[in-house]
């Protein structure tokens, strides 16, 4: 994706809209820089764990399946063309307030 133009879609999303612009642009830098997707989920889980803070978890690729707890308001499901991109935020106490998933 080094050269080529970045289009997105979301797919699903909790977040605001600040968080959205910024999981977004965060994807399309670490995939432009990056051609293996886990590099690319490291350093979208990265940029999250430093701007909000907590347990950010990334999963980037083509193809794949998941079921997964999460804040209720820090989940986000979108794609960078042909690449899905799922970032989302859990808690360190499993007691804590989570919402739904992928359905």
């Amino acid at each position: 994706m080094a050269n080529q133009k970045v289009i997105t879609t979301v797919k699903k999303s909790t977040m605001t809209k600040e968080m959205e612009l910024q999981a977004l642009l965060s994807a399309v830098k670490a995939l432009k820089k990056h051609n293996i997707e886990k590099d690319a989920a490291r350093i979208i889980k990265q940029d999250f764990d430093q701007t909000y803070g907590g347990q950010w978890h990334c999963v980037v690729g083509r193809q794949f399946g998941c079921y997964v707890s999460h804040y209720q308001r820090e989940f986000i499901y979108f794609y960078a063309n042909s690449v899905a991109v799922m970032l989302f935020r859990t808690a360190d106490d499993p007691g804590l307030e989570f919402g739904q998933s992928l359905d």
